[in-house]
This record gives structure tokens, C-alpha cells and sequence, in this order.
């Protein structure tokens, strides 16, 4: 079931028969709608009409719509939280993905200290990664040395490789701070 309009006839069948379509029904219903944040937002008034309370993944999907709309996307994770829906990690690196292709160099350190930093589990390799390439944008040698030395266990050697390429990059190799950045991994890789 590919198309919207097959899902949703699905939904009705299942309606008929006295099965209630659950949060994942709905989030299936959701994916077939593809990167339509009108069609999304739609569903997702449909499930809480419907009594369903739309979950992470459903809230991710939305988010997910929205590409390259930061600000947009920030109103939908702040949203999430009002309707006590924990972000997870996927929405995070949803979030910081699209800061890091339209400068928001300043907003990842803010979303990072405020939200990331007092919860490991939502920490991962993409989050160091985003973190210490908006750092390094910034020009903050002593905060990167920090967070690379707080966090180069988690980073596997794909993230060091991709963060020395980004640091032997023409445009970037004169820049102080990729040096740094990329002296730290040497050090670390010996």
C-alpha cells in the first residue's frame, strides 16, 4: 500500500470490522504522504481527532517534511515537547542536518548545551560530528578540543576520516581551528 488513498481504505476496513487504527497505522498512513507537510499535518489532526496521540515517529515524519526549514523545524520539535513527546535521537539529527546546510553554526551549539549535552543517550556520532563541525566554523579552538576529547569514544574511524577530509579541504586548510581539529584526531589515531 503505497498510495494514501489505499492505506486509508485499509483504515476503513479495519474500522468496519471494530479495529481501531493505532499510532502506527496512522504513522504508516503518514509515510505514504511522503515530504507533503500540509498532507502530514493533516493526518496528524485526523489522529487526534481520532483519539490517537501522534508519537515520536510520527512527529520525526513531519519534521522530516519540512527539509531544509529550519525554523520550521525548531516550531515542530518545540511542539513536540509541548505535547510531552520526547525527541529522540533520529529527530535531533533531523534537526541539526538541516542547520548544518544553512549555517545554523551558533543554533547546534545552543541545541547541544540546552537539550543534547544533559542526555547521553541522545549523543551519538552524527550529533559529535554536527557539533564539532559548527564549533570549528565558529572558530572556538579550546571548545573543540573539549568536545573532541569528551567524545572521541564514541566516534567511530568513518566520522575521523570524513572530519580530516572536511579539515584537508582547500578552503579549510588554512583555517586555525580545522588544524586543531585535525591535529586531535592524528593524536588520537597513533
Amino acid at each position: 500500500y503505497k498510495h494514501p488513498e489505499e492505506r486509508r481504505a485499509v483504515m476503513e476496513e479495519m474500522r468496519e470490522v471494530g479495529v481501531l487504527p493505532s499510532v502506527v497505522t496512522w504513522a504508516t498512513l503518514m509515510h505514504s504522504y511522503g515530504e507533503n507537510p500540509k498532507e502530514l499535518r493533516g493526518v496528524m489532526a485526523e489522529m487526534r481527532a481520532a483519539g490517537v496521540v501522534p508519537n515520536v515517529t510520527a512527529w520525526n515524519t513531519l519534521m522530516k517534511s519540512m527539509k531544509n526549514q529550519a525554523t520550521a523545524m525548531r516550531s515542530i520539535l518545540e511542539e513536540m515537547q509541548d505535547s510531552d513527546v520526547a525527541p529522540d535521537v533520529y529527530s535531533y539529527s533531523i534537526f541539526l542536518n538541516c542547520l548544518l546546510y544553512n549555517h545554523g553554526e551558533e543554533i547546534i551549539i545552543d541545541v547541544f548545551n540546552t537539550h543534547l549535552k544533559k542526555n547521553p543517550k541522545l549523543v551519538n556520532n552524527f550529533i559529535i560530528t554536527s557539533l564539532l563541525r559548527a564549533l570549528v566554523v565558529i572558530g572556538d579552538d579550546s571548545e573543540v578540543a573539549a568536545v573532541y576529547k569528551t567524545y572521541e569514544q564514541k566516534l567511530a574511524t568513518k566520522d575521523l576520516r570524513m572530519l580530516q577530509q572536511l579539515a584537508a579541504k582547500p578552503h579549510n586548510a588554512d583555517h586555525s581551528t580545522w588544524r586543531v581539529l585535525s591535529e586531535l584526531i592524528d593524536e588520537s589515531v597513533m
